[in-house]
């Protein structure tokens, strides 16, 4: 869906991820799988948690520029530090988003990223 989602002229894609949860000794493996395959297919990479910055890392390694790739980390089983990294993501992207870009959000149920929509949203 992501790659084949029409956009506008000069559109970015973005890919605002947090960690998966339940991958337990495949979390290093799995998330830096996650981030090469986004390597090609998206023009920012968000990462936010404590696995999640292998995503950032296996995107690099296969090809996305560093220039284009964000990790904001956090310990996942404090709410607090969750949710402060996840407005520093949010206050970055308000900076950088375009009309015309395209924005996906994803993350395991217990990231709770649903809060990132409301933080988008406000000023």
């Amino acid at each position: 869906m992501l790659c084949t989602t029409s956009q506008a002229p000069k559109g970015k894609r973005w890919a605002i991820l947090g960690d998966i949860f339940q991958l337990g000794t495949y979390a290093h493996t799995e998330h830096s799988a996650c981030g090469s395959s986004l390597a090609g297919l998206v023009d920012y990479l968000i990462a936010i948690g404590d696995q999640a910055r292998f995503c950032v890392e296996g995107a690099i390694s296969s090809g996305m520029p560093e220039k284009n790739a964000y990790y904001f980390s956090a310990d996942v089983n404090n709410s607090a530090e969750l949710e402060a990294a996840k407005r520093a993501a949010a206050d970055f992207l308000k900076h950088e988003v375009r009309p015309g870009d395209f924005v996906l959000l994803k993350g395991s149920r217990g990231m709770r990223m649903e809060t990132m929509l409301a933080m988008l949203s406000s000023e």
